[in-house]
């Protein structure tokens, strides 16, 4: 009889085991189901969530966040039932850099668990990265886990959050489809070309600014390169604010308000002498800066015949050349592009001499103005510390041909300001007494800020284009010789 019952418990314990096995098969099965499935819907989601104008403009992968979320939300039901009960909760949802984190609880649908419980939660983390500059893009993404128990029952929910489980498995996937579609392979430059609708800047040359994306059409669609700063470029021609340029021997097209074009070739009417590509005239109050005046602060590609200027603050120059001419003047710049090394490295020379000499600090520190009023300045004003519009390619030094100015040309100092003091308004009774008395440079003023250029307190020669300085918004730093 005793026999009969260890073999009853035996039966019974066999078929507990069973049952227990083929449970957590169901949890470990919905679990890698889950995971998986949450895989693709995530990474399917942020490819669609690209924000293709962002790019376009900015050559950053950035995702729209809101529609992440209803992308991914429409998906689900591709691997749970639409009948199913589950829980989503998303985290850490970042735009740019794209990252995302997604949590979903599900119940596997075991008789050991109770049905109001889930059983199963898995997490998936995603970040969008980019490979080879702008060639691919791919997936870095986590993973899943289970418990034995979670939280009350809900719908699915589109801002919910929970502690959760789960792992990171750091393993990435790299799609082959880059951002914008497809490429063109070796491309076809005369489908390239064919969006050209103005010739005028055919055969002049340029440079981007910024590292920006160089699309295969003029439909800005599909693109498998960068421009880099500094590499020049043929241009070919022109399609409203886009440039049909020849880089690296292929046809392409960019964005021309991030890059910069050949003045000695689109201004003829300028002359062109860049004194700090051959022998730097800086000096403050008429003394030499060690180590700066008298040096060649440019590379051997700088020279008069190779001048570029961001193409949106060229434009405005060629005005004011124009203007001048038409009053029988002409435009001489001295300096235009300025690499950030230079300013940095021109700005140490003239701190060191400014803490050296009594009269050079005095004349750089202050002015007096209408009435005796004593106005304050400071170094900045003379060399900036920090991003400086020369940078961006969007200033020139400049004066009148022939013509005698209020002082020399980058005397750094308060002998050469334009107003009284730096925050005083920019009015022609507020000028210095070197502006009020040279005509000569009241003329410069007139032709350069009519063409929409704006000036500089300090410096009388020296004019600017500040939207073009905020829309590059960063320093370039090629031809630099320091």
């Amino acid at each position: 009889m005793n026999t009969s019952y260890w073999g009853y418990w035996l039966v019974a314990m066999g078929v507990a085991i069973v049952g227990l096995m083929i449970s957590v098969q169901g949890i470990t099965t919905n679990t890698a189901q889950n995971y998986y499935g949450l895989k693709e819907v995530v990474d399917a989601s942020m490819l669609e969530a690209i924000d293709a104008a962002y790019y376009r403009d900015y050559n950053e992968v950035k995702i729209d966040k809101e529609k992440f979320m209803e992308v991914l939300i429409r998906k689900l039901p591709t691997f749970i039932g639409v009948n199913e009960t589950y829980e989503l909760n998303f985290y850490a949802l970042y735009e740019a850099p794209p990252k995302v984190s997604v949590e979903i609880k599900t119940h596997s649908g075991t008789s050991f668990v109770s049905s109001k419980d889930y059983d199963t939660v898995t997490r998936v983390s995603a970040v969008l990265q980019v490979f080879n500059k702008i060639d691919s893009v791919g997936i870095a993404d986590g993973g899943s886990g289970s418990s034995g128990s979670g939280g009350t029952t809900s719908k699915p929910s589109n801002g919910s959050t929970s502690n959760g489980n789960g792992t990171n498995n750091g393993t990435v996937n790299k799609p082959d489809t880059p951002v914008g579609g497809e490429t063109s392979g070796s491309g076809d430059d005369e489908t390239c070309k064919s969006g050209i609708t103005s010739n005028e800047l055919s055969g002049m040359h340029g440079t981007a600014m910024v590292a920006k994306a160089i699309y295969e059409k003029a439909d800005f669609k599909e693109t498998s390169r960068s421009a880099t700063p500094g590499v020049k470029f043929d241009i070919l021609g022109e399609n409203g604010n886009n440039w049909a340029i020849q880089y690296d021997g292929k046809c392409g097209w960019v964005d021309s308000n991030y890059m910069a074009i050949n003045m000695a070739e689109y201004i003829p009417n300028v002359e062109f002498n860049i004194t700090n590509a051959s022998s730097s005239i800086y000096k403050s109050s008429e003394k030499n800066i060690p180590g700066l005046t008298g040096q060649k602060l440019y590379s051997s590609e700088y020279t008069n015949s190779w001048v570029p200027g961001t193409f949106s603050f060229a434009k405005k120059l060629k005005v004011a050349a124009a203007n001048a001419k038409a009053a029988g003047d002409t435009i001489v710049v001295n300096d235009a592009y300025r690499p950030t090394s230079v300013s940095s490295f021109a700005n140490q020379k003239l701190k060191a001499l400014y803490n050296s000499d009594s009269v050079v600090r005095e004349n750089i520190e202050f002015s007096v103005g209408e009435s005796l009023k004593k106005h304050s300045w400071g170094i900045s004003w003379f060399l900036a510390q920090n991003l400086s519009t020369h940078n961006t390619g969007c200033a020139v030094d400049a004066s009148l041909k022939g013509k005698a100015m209020p002082t020399a040309m980058h005397e750094l100092s308060t002998k050469a300001i334009k107003y009284w003091g730096p925050s005083t308004s920019h009015e022609s009774k507020n000028y210095s007494v070197g502006m009020k008395n040279n005509v000569h440079a009241q003329d410069l003023s007139r032709y350069m800020m009519s063409a929409g250029l704006t000036d500089l307190a300090s410096e009388w020669w020296h004019y600017q284009d500040s939207a073009c300085h905020s829309k590059i918004g960063s320093g370039a730093n090629f031809w630099s010789a320091v």
